[in-house]
């Protein structure tokens, strides 16, 4: 019963959703122009599938005009194929914010699929079949069948469904670049350059066994059709957000070696598994973080071009380097993902908690980058060591402060799937002011290093790096003050970082 109802709701909210669309909001200009649209392409089909048979006759004189059209049929469905592709979309994103609560991901994983099979694209080729099939089946040819024909082009199509969806549902990537090989020869290969002749030969003994009806191809069908649903369901179940910290969750959920070791790390490590899915899983924080150690090679090359007396000077691009990842995702540090923190706000996780784990992570980060660096550093300019260890501390301590606490008002989260480069979405002028403010935030150790009886460089290490020092000692207490602004306006910040 419980199920039931759990399913009603889940169809309500598709509902609502569909009411509420922003195209559905548009003028009555808009919506008759695009429903007027809809009816113009249902009706050329239904036009080209009452003048298929005289067009097959033209061109194919000599052949049988259902012999045609079946020779021709696995184009048609490798066209659809390829539209599918690029236009069927899978029902996921709407679903996940179910999933902070208590309902089955087995079935909300079923509801997907199910619902999959509404699609538009299911449908559209009817309109041209229909009509073509009721004026064969009118000129009586023999063997041809109505139904087995009808039924055998919904396989078709179901087929093709089916490949689809398991192909951007299925986690195991070379599984996907196995059977998109497979499809590609086949169909362009053998149908558009091998061999036309014996690709048009095998789309007619398919297409006659359908129409036959002979049950071996029907059940070869349909158990391909299921093999592919059943794969996808568990495709959709990985692809869920899985998290240690969840209620009711008394195993492991890690699915790599990384997520399995924060498993194991207590107080913060089931946030820092979410943080590691939050980077490694979104394509526009994936694609940084994997290319951020390209820097490493430029650090080496400055390193090795600088002196001494001009490494204080540079302070401001070394400052880049040393925040490691952290120094660029945190300046969004709040915008990333709403479904984030409608995650963790479910969970009545304190924010100073959530601030107080991401703050450990990325400064880890920053300290590992600092290894991976250090042996270059002793090799190439060993004099600057104490420099770039002063603006590790000074860049984990009050700049991650600044960002974290000027995060919290980001207008907009950005589009975690969008590109990397060229982009400006997410940018803003509180965004500009805060950047401004971190590189312009070094100038008082600048102007107060002139009155320590050291050299300069030392003077200006050991100042930014007591400050950085100090933040990080203190750290609890400016995570309080972000976390304390960020509750006076929780449901506003919320909001905003839903917004697109």
């Amino acid at each position: 019963m419980q199920t039931w109802q759990t399913a009603k709701t889940l169809i309500l909210h598709a509902s609502l959703k569909l009411r509420r669309a922003h195209y559905l909001g548009k003028s009555m200009m808009v919506k008759a122009i695009m429903g007027f649209l809809a009816l113009i392409l249902i009706w050329y089909l239904y036009m080209l599938g009452l003048f298929l048979p005289s067009l097959l006759e033209g061109f194919f004189p000599e052949q049988n005009i259902l012999d045609s059209f079946f020779s021709l049929l696995l184009y048609i469905y490798a066209g659809d194929l390829l539209t599918r592709f690029f236009m069927q979309k899978i029902p996921r994103q709407s679903i996940k914010p179910y999933l902070v609560l208590p309902i089955s991901r087995k079935f909300l994983s079923g509801f997907i699929v199910a619902r999959s099979w509404l699609s538009p694209l299911n449908f559209y080729l009817l309109a041209l079949l229909i009509p073509f099939f009721r004026t064969m089946s009118a000129m009586d040819s023999g063997y041809f069948s109505f139904w087995h024909a009808l039924a055998a082009c919904f396989l078709l199509g179901a087929l093709n469904h089916a490949i689809i969806f398991w192909l951007k549902t299925w986690p195991n990537k070379w599984h996907k670049f196995l059977l998109a090989a497979i499809l590609i020869i086949f169909h362009l290969g053998l149908g558009g350059v091998i061999d036309r002749e014996l690709y048009m030969h095998i789309s007619l003994h398919i297409s006659r066994a359908f129409i036959s009806g002979h049950p071996l191809v029907f059940i070869a069908i349909i158990c391909t059709i299921i093999a592919l649903q059943l794969m996808s369901l568990t495709g959709l179940r990985q692809s869920f957000y899985s998290w240690a910290g969840e209620s009711g969750n008394v195993e492991l959920t890690g699915h790599n070696p990384m997520e399995k070791f924060f498993n194991h790390i207590p107080v913060h490590g089931h946030l820092w598994e979410l943080e590691w899915k939050l980077i490694t899983r979104n394509k526009r924080a994936r694609n940084n973080f994997y290319q951020y150690p390209l820097m490493i090679p430029l650090l080496v090359f400055l390193l090795y071009n600088m002196t001494e007396e001009t490494a204080t000077g540079m302070a401001p691009v070394l400052m880049m380097f040393m925040g490691s990842y952290g120094m660029y995702h945190l300046q969004f540090a709040f915008s990333w993902e709403s479904r984030f923190f409608d995650l963790l706000a479910s969970k009545q996780l304190p924010m100073s908690t959530m601030i107080t784990s991401r703050y450990y992570f990325y400064v880890l980060l920053a300290i590992v980058q600092f290894i991976i660096m250090l042996p270059f550093i002793i090799w190439i300019n060993p004099g600057l060591l104490y420099l770039l260890l002063a603006l590790l501390f000074y860049i984990t301590g009050p700049v991650f402060a600044l960002l974290f606490y000027t995060g919290i008002g980001n207008s907009t989260r950005i589009d975690p799937n969008g590109q990397s480069f060229f982009n400006a979405e997410g940018l803003s002028g509180r965004l500009f002011i805060t950047v401004l403010l971190i590189f312009m935030s070094i100038l008082p150790v600048f102007a107060l290093a002139v009155a320590l009886p050291l050299s300069y460089l030392q003077s200006f290490s050991l100042l930014a790096g007591f400050t950085g020092f100090v933040f990080m000692l203190f750290h609890r207490r400016w995570i309080r003050a972000a976390a304390h602004r960020f509750e006076r306006a929780k449901h506003v910040y919320l909001n905003k970082y839903r917004e697109k």
